[in-house]
């Protein structure tokens, strides 16, 4: 027996995969050492080095993303692929157009939104003691902030959060079916036909309102074509979901790691240049997304393990940023690590997130107010860690606070 096929014997056991648990960071630690590309479930491989996760994302020809999160053998047209999904000019020309609607410009333009909504939703929770800043606040914000850049109005907020629970608690992302239907409109008629209610109304009006539909209405790629309706769907939707998971994720890991350490909230109360390191540091200590799937293009070896055309790679993003060889005392939450900026929490490369600076602004936002406004935090008596039960989301399903409320 080869060495390579007894580290894989040792470890058939250990599972990254596992739904309902907290992150298997053990598990994963043990696969960085003895084998960092290890088969898994439906033939997938899951690499979990950090170098190796990063020459994954860069190397998007021989490890391109097509099939995104989807199950082995769904296979979608071009027109039906999210943009994590897409690859080469497919990929650039959604972005670009993407891009051309999402400027920093209008992501820092919606601060002071975030700053008033956070001063509503913490005031609440510190004026009854504390409660569950997950679905008080984490939950709520984000969600509404998208609909707030999106041009959503402002009484259709919580269907439009409706409807992203919808999506992500469903067997589409991975299958592009449910029960309902195969393909996205089949699945969702309500939602795509309040997004084609939205882009009508745009498109009848001599001074639509100034805001990402319309943007992303009026924008044409280098052929002077505009995105199909299925794209405007599909890139509605990605933004909803993707920017819900990600945001409420990191506030809700940032938050519970300040409540372990109350003499680390004090300081980062009392200096706020402090927080912009603790929310990069939340990002490599407890990423809001635990992996990502690329297909290898041509046959690859990777670190001794031969993987053939098409079969699934899963990067481990929450194993390469506990990497012993990259982060000394990678288990420890540091908001002083002079490398935190190298996590992989938004990706890498090509497809590195679009709303990396968004989720980063809100963090920043709610948590300036949040230390404003209280004083002190801690658990609730009884108070236990659950994680959300979705294989590669990664964070809390609610975390009861007590709260002292600032003087």
């Amino acid at each position: 027996m080869t060495d390579m096929q007894s580290d894989l014997d040792a470890v058939a056991e250990l599972d990254p995969w596992r739904d309902g648990e907290p992150v298997q960071y053990e598990t994963m630690r043990v696969l960085r050492e003895r084998c960092p590309v290890s088969p898994g479930p439906m033939g997938m491989y899951y690499v979990a080095r950090y170098d190796d996760v990063d020459e994954v994302f860069r190397d998007f020809e021989r490890f391109p993303s097509r099939g995104g999160m989807r199950m082995p053998g769904v296979e979608l047209q071009p027109a039906e692929q999210l943009i994590n999904e897409r690859d080469g000019g497919h990929h650039q020309r959604l972005r670009r157009l993407m891009q051309s609607a999402l400027k920093m410009r209008q992501i820092r333009a919606t601060a002071p939104y975030i700053e008033q909504l956070a001063r509503e939703l913490v005031g609440k929770l510190v004026a009854t003691g504390g409660g569950d800043v997950v679905s008080e606040l984490t939950m709520i914000l984000p969600s509404k902030v998208i609909a707030h850049l999106l041009g959503v109005p402002e009484t259709d907020h919580a269907q439009f959060k409706a409807w992203s629970d919808e999506v992500v608690s469903s067997t589409w992302p991975m299958t592009n079916a449910t029960e309902r239907g195969v393909g996205f409109a089949a699945s969702f008629p309500e939602f795509t036909g309040y997004i084609d209610g939205l882009l009508q109304e745009r498109r009848a009006s001599d001074n639509p309102p100034d805001d990402f539909l319309t943007r992303l209405l009026q924008a044409r790629d280098e052929d002077g074509e505009p995105l199909a309706d299925l794209e405007m769907w599909l890139t509605t939707a990605h933004l909803l979901y993707a920017g819900n998971e990600t945001t409420q994720n990191l506030i809700g890991n940032l938050l519970y790691e300040l409540a372990r350490d109350p003499a680390l909230y004090q300081r980062l109360r009392t200096d706020r240049s402090l927080l912009p390191p603790a929310i990069e540091e939340s990002l490599r200590h407890d990423p809001p997304v635990t992996m990502l799937t690329r297909a290898a293009a041509e046959p690859v070896c990777l670190r001794g393990v031969d993987i053939e055309p098409g079969e699934r790679v899963v990067v481990g993003i929450s194993s390469a940023n506990r990497d012993e060889q990259v982060f000394t005392d990678p288990d420890r939450y540091d908001i002083d690590r002079p490398n935190t900026a190298r996590h992989l929490a938004f990706g890498k490369g090509a497809h590195l997130c679009l709303g990396n600076e968004l989720a980063r602004l809100e963090a920043k936002v709610t948590m300036d107010v949040f230390f404003g406004l209280v004083s002190a935090i801690s658990f609730e008596p009884g108070f236990t860690y659950e994680k959300i039960p979705v294989w590669w989301v990664n964070g809390p399903v609610s975390l009861r606070l007590r709260m002292s409320a600032a003087r």
